[in-house]
């Protein structure tokens, strides 16, 4: 990322750990397996959008920057459940802990 200059994380996963784990859409073309154009907006871990299909390429860039001005981020959640997205919210009252993202 630093050497790139990207602000953002990127995810290496050439054993397809993470397709398998959530069902990600892969297609084999001339023998590798390979993923199919995607993009996840990834927050605190956890997933809060998927783009698939990616169509139109040329466009794409400027449809994620839209769903990220339309979607700002929450306020950050507080530990012990209440203020928790639904999808992390443990019985009990905590919060559950988010996939591990590793970045490339």
């Amino acid at each position: 990322m630093e050497r790139l200059g990207l602000p953002f994380a990127m995810l290496s996963d050439p054993a397809f750990d993470l397709a398998e784990a959530l069902g990600l859409p892969t297609f084999e073309a001339g023998g590798p397996r390979l993923y199919k154009r995607l993009t996840m907006i990834v927050r605190d871990g956890v997933i809060e959008h998927v783009f698939h299909p990616v169509f139109p390429p040329d466009q794409h860039a400027e449809q994620v920057l839209t769903w990220l001005r339309e979607n700002p981020p929450a306020e950050p959640a507080v530990r012990g459940g209440a203020g928790a997205p639904p999808s992390r919210r443990k019985p009990g009252g905590g919060t559950a802990p988010a996939a591990p993202m590793v970045p490339a």
